[in-house]
């Protein structure tokens, strides 16, 4: 998109290479499939955006604890402030 220079964005991009081994990795299954195509349709998402709130949903379930949610789509901070997480916003 224009809004990082490159030789930035090239920092940041191995950064994040480095950091992502410590990163929770979830499988995007079948049951996180069908609830994206539900919430895309509640909240009007776009489809990669439907899948990172189907999956922390899912992760919600599972641990039963406080999930602080991020992105920088308003229309995704809604949706997932709509389902009650707590959003980090800058």
């Amino acid at each position: 998109m224009g809004e990082i220079a490159g030789h930035e964005f090239a920092r940041i991009k191995h950064e994040l290479d480095l950091d992502w081994q410590h990163f929770n990795q979830l499988p995007v299954e079948r049951e996180t499939v069908r609830l994206a195509g539900n919430l895309a349709e509640r909240f009007g998402l776009k489809g990669y955006d439907a899948v990172h709130l189907a999956t922390a949903d899912r992760l919600y379930r599972e641990v039963r604890s406080p999930i602080s949610f991020v992105c920088f789509d308003s229309a995704l901070n809604g949706a997932a402030s709509t389902l009650g997480f707590t959003l980090v916003v800058r």
